[in-house]
């Protein structure tokens, strides 16, 4: 049965909203975005919205990252559960310890991009990623235990090889990497030296500020034979006009020379360090490398 012109029209109308609903934000774009979520979380945790990894997260490049040195106790977690329900109005969310084993500890939050999982869940060529739904509000969580059950069982059907490590595919779909560069780094894993045999995608020299906020790395890598993957520049290309773009906006030069900024930004490098001396390192050869 043919269609009517007007079912073929309405069906187009529909793909055009959900490709504009799912486009990745300019730098200016994001720019604009982070002042608001800027405004929710304040400036001691609001600061580490200049670092790379979290531009590029909430452009919807990456589902998932890490906020990684983060001094936590009570009264920042209870300001935390507050922070959340404002920016689930914006399409994120915060995952945090809900419980600490001492009164006040340095972790790790992670911070998820409703869009980001989606966006990558319709875009990828691996077989049997289960579509996310950012609209009906779909838990992250669950829908992370959803996508790796998915891939064992095609893997089980043999659409996926089994020595494959299906919890390391899963991981780089809601980190928003190419899918070349997931496959590429699940199979040196297994068979090779990551350091030796994978290129990195050095997205950071696209702007002299990644070397200053620095956080999370947002690089990936692939094999050399797979430069000229298309997703792979893609994908390369367009972070690194994120970034450059979003350090050259008038709202990010402001914040950037505010005392406030610069202070709580101080404050968290400290944290870093004690972070860092906890877990044994040399705080000396961190700060050459």
């Amino acid at each position: 049965m043919e269609k009517s012109p007007e079912s073929v029209s309405t069906e187009k109308q529909m793909e055009e909203f959900e490709r504009e609903r799912l486009d990745l934000l300019t730098g200016i774009e994001t720019a604009e975005l982070a002042s608001k979520v800027y405004e929710i979380l304040g400036a001691e945790l609001g600061c580490r919205l200049a670092e790379p990894n979290l531009i590029l997260l909430i452009s919807g490049m990456k589902g998932h990252t890490d906020i990684p040195w983060v001094k936590l106790d009570k009264e920042r977690i209870e300001k935390l559960e507050q922070v959340n329900a404002q920016l689930e109005n914006l399409g994120l969310r915060i995952y945090y310890p809900e419980t600490l084993e001492e009164e006040s500890e340095i972790t790790s939050l992670s911070i998820v991009n409703f869009k980001g999982i989606e966006r990558k869940s319709r875009m990828t060529k691996i077989p049997c990623v289960p579509p996310y739904e950012s609209i009906l509000g779909d838990e992250p969580k669950e829908w992370l235990k959803k996508l790796t059950n998915s891939l064992k069982e095609a893997q089980e059907a043999g659409k996926i090889p089994k020595e494959v490590n299906v919890e390391i595919l899963a991981e780089g779909i809601i980190f928003g990497y190419p899918d070349q560069a997931i496959l590429d780094y699940e199979k040196c894993r297994r068979e090779g030296k990551i350091d030796d045999d994978l290129l990195d995608a050095d997205i950071l020299s696209s702007a002299p500020e990644t070397t200053e906020y620095k956080g999370a790395v947002p690089e990936f890598c692939y094999y050399p034979e797979h430069k000229d993957d298309h997703e792979i520049i893609e994908y390369i290309t367009k972070a690194r006009e994120i970034l450059g773009s979003f350090y050259q906006t008038d709202w990010f030069k402001e914040l950037s020379q505010g005392q406030e900024f610069q202070k709580s930004r101080q404050e968290s490098m400290q944290v870093e360090r004690e972070g860092l001396l906890k877990m044994g390192f040399n705080i000396e050869d961190t700060d050459k490398g």
